[in-house]
């Protein structure tokens, strides 16, 4: 018996098979190629945030104050350089004042973005934090007078003032502090954040910035909780050092020196 030779090649409905296969598998290389990347991002932009908040420890235990946002874009806190805070309700947000920090450069995020920056500035409650001011009633002739003592204070009396939106303050987490909504969640204030874009706009407003953060400057200081999670429509870095968080840190630096 003869046997028909099979002619060479595939068939069509083999290499439609074949073509999905292929395709199936160039789709879980790339999703998984994303991942590396935001994973890789992610990482860096930690990293960026932990030199900024040492830079900024350092900064207080010098000066005394948190330095003013930079308003501007030159590096330097609230307008001109070296840089004048001037009025509260401007310069309390802003981007990273990296100059006055004295950092040798700019610290960007994952994605080579610049960090948004915020300062609590409560001057009705003598807990303007950009302030150097003499809260202890030490005289002008003491060591301690204006000295680190008065910041500890300032944060103290910001720790027991008033909840407002008037200052910069996080909003919820979606989860265990309620819904990340700004007018009708105010978590609570804090005294300073810091904050990434993120790899990408995932909620396709405001550019770089998922909501809440996106409408974040003068007039809106809302910012989206550190523990709010990560999802398909946000990606964005929240790093906001509370009241009592950055008194222990000061006095820990303080007892070491």
């Amino acid at each position: 018996m003869k046997f028909k030779k099979k002619d060479d090649g595939f068939s069509l409905l083999e290499l439609s098979v074949v073509l999905l296969v292929i395709g199936m598998l160039l789709s879980v290389a790339s999703f998984s190629y994303v991942g590396i990347l935001k994973s890789s991002e992610r990482k860096q932009t930690l990293y960026s945030i932990s030199e900024v908040q040492s830079a900024l420890l350092t900064f207080v235990a010098t000066n005394h104050r948190l330095p003013c946002a930079d308003v501007d874009g030159n590096g330097y806190e609230g307008s001109g350089s070296p840089g004048v805070c001037g009025l509260a309700t401007v310069s309390k947000a802003g981007i990273l004042p990296y100059k006055t920090l004295f950092m040798d450069s700019e610290p960007l995020d994952g994605s080579h973005q610049a960090f948004r920056y915020g300062v609590y500035r409560n001057g009705a409650a003598n807990a303007d934090l950009a302030v150097n001011s003499e809260r202890t009633g030490d005289l002008a002739t003491s060591e301690k007078y204006k000295g680190l003592g008065d910041f500890l204070k300032g944060l103290e009396l910001a720790e027991v003032a008033v909840t407002l939106n008037t200052q910069i303050y996080v909003t919820g987490d979606g989860v265990r502090t309620g819904a990340a909504q700004c007018a009708l969640n105010v978590v609570g204030n804090v005294a300073y954040v810091l904050m990434s874009g993120g790899y990408e706009d995932l909620d396709g407003l405001n550019g770089y910035w998922d909501t809440p953060n996106g409408m974040f400057g003068v007039g809106n200081y809302c910012v989206a909780s550190p523990s709010s999670m990560q999802s398909l429509v946000y990606d964005d870095v929240v790093a906001a050092e509370s009241f009592a968080s950055l008194r222990g840190k000061l006095l820990a630096l303080a007892a070491a020196l």
